[in-house]
């Protein structure tokens, strides 16, 4: 026993497996003393505390854990409130936690970890008599905090405090990759896999252990501790290269080790396969995703192993087809195959792939809705899965009432660790009281700023109330680097630009030690506010020292000062370096196509764009191509014209293209928008007759209403008269469905004209005579398709459209107009559920189908619960 208790003081893993070893063999050997339950407790629950596992495949471990927690309290006199404490912290129900710590003493580091109460922690561990796990929750503690401070400082002084010659260990380099800071998170990550096989041998003994081999390799009292660590990373990949089939081989020797029945060979490979793949997870991620490098991708995709089944093969797949799609070499069907097929990874891996999908969907597309179905499948209750689920649910699903239900569940279960999902509720609720709270209270700095951010987006806050909250925050924690860059952006939206370069540069005055580039963003944030300015030359001396760094946004506007200045060859080679940089970036590619058509390049703009179709959707064409056509040719029409051509010469859609005519009405220049719409005429009848309606919207803002009706007549011919009332309804055009009468003849093209228009009289109110003349249509028409109409303005009863939902194409879309009514009698729950249902059914074809898909997406854009926009009448 006393070398149980020993190996437990110690605390950390390879202890922790020392001692569940020893409390085996005594079990088994027949001594069953009720203290064994509660130290082989002990030892799970701290081993479940310094686990790995961001791909969730070790649910052995915290299940087991939480199994012998509940024997021990059941067969023993034990409370474990300490163990139930961390237990329930560690698996994400903080609330739970924080009520059992409230239990424990004050000395107690398990009760100030749980409070998140950092200098507690470092009271305690400072302390003369202070043991590992203390040390180790203030590491923990420092980890979780370093990632809204951006201060990598506290944590290498505790690094060197408490672990200097123990840090080789996988709880101590999870703590580091915990803080996803990009100065540390490659080479940590690159370590992490190599670091579990050279773990798993010293386990075996084929190597000594990591500690003496530190000590014997790799330290001088002389040498600097960075230098320390860097050295041992380059050292154990070049030893330990990633073998997927030495980590399968590795763990299968170790099984008559660790025979169980407290710590068995499934709790050992959970333990050790959350770390082998959440290192791999990270580090590919970090290819992707931050270097965005499809070169370092492919590599890494190619050391995965050829394991035909089980986790390995589902890792290999997932990440194989990321990579072949960020170099436009997968599909949608491939990407959405793993999805049905993986068992064995989780939710998050997913959650990536789901982001990847999004470049092949169509704005508003169905396959969007079954993607995220096919997310939910790999979901289960814990708190991490919710928050995915609320995510997929808010701005996916487009199920507001599904995104409210999980954030309420969150907040009942893990508001003290959910600051975040308290304040988007919050703002959700319009509850102004809430969020301002939090900027008196004395939470941490990361907390105040997405409230100061919330308040932004609120319509009653007061702007005085904003600055100097953000003020406010920033005199408390000046090297807080978040909280600056946020106030000069808020500044920057008021066209405060002095103001907001003072606040970058005090910032940079404190030379800050961050855990990324945050120096070199300033420098950037700081260029891009003169060049606003049109003080090019003061832009460009600012970031001309940092250009080298290659960084993305500091090449961005590097480019765009030296146009400014004149240098257009040098402008054109810095914008082409950084596509050729970040190949796969749509924002990175902005420059040079800015810059093509500023120079008169239309052909190579196209070009430009065309490299990159596999990245372009509907809604990247709206926001960011459209926009930034729309700013430069904004009193050139026959620039724009001739650059609008070669687009559509190019093939592209011409739905996408129409996002470009859109931007570029919407900033007001609605005579060349006009002019633009002309290029986008199909052979498709229906599909033109839709351009020409969008195109009669644009040239009745600066026209007569009668002079715009009368062109769009002599565009569209009788026998399109009954098909544009479902245009006209789709683009808001209300008008042209009295400006326009239906052609006598196909009596269901008749009935659905006078459907829309009774729609319509929901949205928009009718005259006395509009009125008079639908009450007339419907009380002579009452059979099929007309008991919509009917129901519509009060004439008819719901059960009579339930008789109508006889088919797949009938129930989407009388669905649609079920939604339509419920909404516009205040029933906006019900809304939401009908209008899901059109969604569900996923008939794109079908028109009503987009209009519940356009009704839920303008409620998601206004970023308010569903009884809010109830009052609003919204």
């Amino acid at each position: 026993m006393k070398g149980i208790n020993h190996d437990l003081s110690e605390f950390l893993a390879p202890n922790l497996m020392d001692a569940g070893r020893r409390i085996d063999l005594v079990w088994n050997s027949g001594r069953h003393d009720p203290n064994l339950l509660y130290e082989a407790t002990r030892m799970l629950v701290f081993l479940d505390l310094q686990s790995m596992d961001r791909l969730e495949i070790g649910d052995a471990l915290p299940a087991k854990a939480l199994a012998m927690l509940s024997i021990t309290r059941a067969m023993t006199e034990k409370k474990c409130r300490d163990e139930e404490a961390l237990l329930s912290f560690n698996m994400g129900y903080s609330n739970h936690a924080v009520h059992i710590a409230a239990t424990l003493p004050q000395s107690d580091p398990a009760r100030a970890y749980v409070n998140q109460d950092g200098q507690r922690l470092s009271e305690l561990a400072a302390a003369q008599k202070s043991g590992v796990e203390s040390h180790y929750l203030l590491l923990l503690n420092i980890s979780e905090t370093s990632q809204k401070t951006n201060d990598v400082g506290p944590f290498v002084n505790c690094l060197q405090t408490y672990f200097s010659h123990s840090w080789i260990t996988l709880p101590v380099f999870k703590a580091g990759l915990d803080m996803h800071a990009f100065s540390l998170t490659p080479d940590m990550a690159r370590t992490m896999p190599s670091m579990v096989l050279m773990t798993l041998e010293r386990d075996e003994g084929a190597v000594p252990d990591p500690t003496d081999y530190l000590k014997k390799e790799m330290t001088r009292p002389d040498e600097n501790f960075g230098f320390v660590m860097e050295t041992f990373f380059g050292d154990i990949q070049s030893k330990f290269p990633i073998i997927i089939n030495d980590f399968t081989s590795g763990l299968g020797k170790m099984d008559a080790r660790y025979t169980g029945p407290f710590f068995d060979p499934g709790t050992y490979d959970a333990y050790y396969k959350g770390y082998f793949y959440s290192g791999l997870y990270d580090l590919g991620l970090h290819y992707l995703d931050a270097l965005s490098s499809s070169d370092a991708a492919a590599h890494f995709a190619g050391v995965l192993g050829t394991a035909m089944s089980g986790t390995a093969a589902d890792f290999r797949t997932w990440y194989t087809n990321l990579e072949r799609s960020e170099e436009g070499k997968s599909s949608l069907k491939a990407l959405s195959t793993q999805l049905d097929k993986s068992r064995d990874l989780g939710a998050a891996p997913f959650m990536r792939t789901f982001e990847e999908q999004e470049k092949y969907y169509r704005l508003a597309d169905p396959a969007l809705l079954r993607g995220a179905r096919d997310i939910v499948r790999h979901l289960d209750t814990r708190i991490e899965d919710r928050g995915f689920l609320c995510d997929l649910a808010y701005s996916k699903m487009l199920d507001l009432k599904l995104a409210e239900k999980m954030a309420v569940s969150i907040l009942a279960a893990a508001s003290s660790t959910n600051m975040y999902t308290q304040l988007w509720y919050a703002k959700l609720s319009g509850n102004l009281q809430k969020i301002t709270a939090v900027l008196n209270s004395p939470g941490d700095v990361d907390t105040k700023v997405h409230a100061l951010r919330f308040l932004q987006l609120q319509k009653e806050a007061n702007g005085d109330l904003i600055s100097k909250g953000y003020q406010a925050v920033i005199q408390d924690a000046p090297d807080n680097w978040s909280a600056s860059w946020y106030y000069a952006d808020y500044l920057k939206k008021g066209k405060q630009y002095p103001e907001a370069i003072n606040v970058l540069r005090d910032w940079l005055r404190r030379r800050v030690k961050t855990l990324g580039l945050e120096a070199l963003s300033a420098h950037a944030r700081i260029a891009k506010l003169y060049y606003e300015e049109k003080q090019y030359r003061k832009g460009w001396a600012e970031i001309k020292p940092y250009i080298e760094s290659e960084k993305g946004d500091v090449m961005d506007i590097g480019a765009l000062l030296l146009d400014k200045l004149g240098r257009r060859k040098d402008a054109e080679k810095l914008a082409l370096f950084l596509t050729n940089r970040y190949p796969d970036d749509l924002s990175s590619r902005m420059p040079l196509l800015e810059l093509y058509w500023r120079h008169g390049k239309y052909g190579k703009a196209a070009d430009l764009l065309k490299a990159s179709v596999h990245k372009l959707n509907t809604g990247q064409w709206a926001w960011t191509v459209g926009p930034a056509f729309a700013k430069i040719f904004k009193n050139k029409p026959k620039e724009a014209i001739a650059a609008f051509v070669q687009l559509r010469s190019r093939g592209f859609d011409p739905v996408d293209l129409s996002g470009v005519v859109g931007a570029v009405s919407k900033a007001g220049n609605n005579e060349l928008a006009f002019n633009m719409y002309s290029y986008l005429r199909s052979r498709n009848a229906l599909e033109n007759l839709e351009y020409l309606v969008e195109a009669y919207k644009v040239l009745k803002t600066y026209k007569p209403k009668e002079e715009a009706v009368a062109w769009l007549r002599s565009e569209v011919p009788p026998q399109l008269y009954n098909p544009l009332s479902t245009i006209s309804y789709d683009t808001n055009a209300f008008d042209l469905l009295w400006a326009f009468d239906p052609v006598p003849g196909n009596r269901d093209e008749v009935d659905w004209f006078w459907i829309t228009r009774a729609a319509a009289s929901l949205i928009k109110p009718l005259n006395v005579e509009q009125k008079q003349a639908i009450v007339r249509y419907f009380s002579s028409h009452r059979k099929g398709d007309c008991a919509i109409g009917r129901y519509l303005i009060g004439m008819g009863k719901k059960q009579d459209v339930f008789a109508l939902m006889t088919g797949v194409k009938a129930r989407c879309e009388e669905a649609y107009y079920l939604g339509l009514k419920a909404w516009k009698e205040g029933h906006y729950g019900d809304a939401s559920d009908w209008f899901r249902v059109s969604l569900e059914i996923g008939r794109w074809q079908t028109a009503e189908y987009r209009w519940a898909y356009d009704a839920l997406s303008n409620w998601y854009g206004k970023g308010e619960t569903l009884e809010r926009l109830s009052k609003d009448k919204l």
